[in-house]
């Protein structure tokens, strides 16, 4: 029997406004995007036994640092945009962990609802 327990952390559905589109006029109006992020967790965090948030991954600060970067800057795929947000999320952890990354949009393209880049470890 398999007793190897895993942790994660799940942020569903984070909600960004960004200058994102191949055309510099797609690009002028920001549009809302959703990013969500998995992070796993290769070894238990401390924070499951001490209750510390020092020991865990501070999402809310986590999240506020993806949101001021993707804000300020200009991204013509989301392509561009997922591996940035992968590469925030795995800068700001000091834990071993693996993250995946899934941005969802809603193109200006008749008959298109969503599209979803993922990119990441998992």
């Amino acid at each position: 029997m398999n007793t190897e327990k895993k942790s994660q952390i799940i942020i569903k559905d984070l909600e960004l406004y960004v200058s994102l589109g191949w055309t510099k006029e797609e690009r002028e109006k920001k549009q809302k995007i959703h990013a969500s992020i998995n992070i796993e967790f290769l070894s238990e965090p401390s924070a499951c036994l001490t209750d510390d948030l020092l020991d865990t991954i501070d999402y809310d600060q986590l999240c506020e640092k993806i949101t001021t970067f993707s804000s300020t800057q200009e991204f013509k795929l989301i392509e561009r945009l997922g591996f940035n947000i992968y590469e925030t999320v795995k800068s700001y952890s000091k834990h071993s962990t693996k993250v995946s990354i899934n941005i969802t949009k809603k193109p200006p393209i008749k008959n298109i609802n969503q599209v979803v880049f993922s990119y990441g470890d998992i």
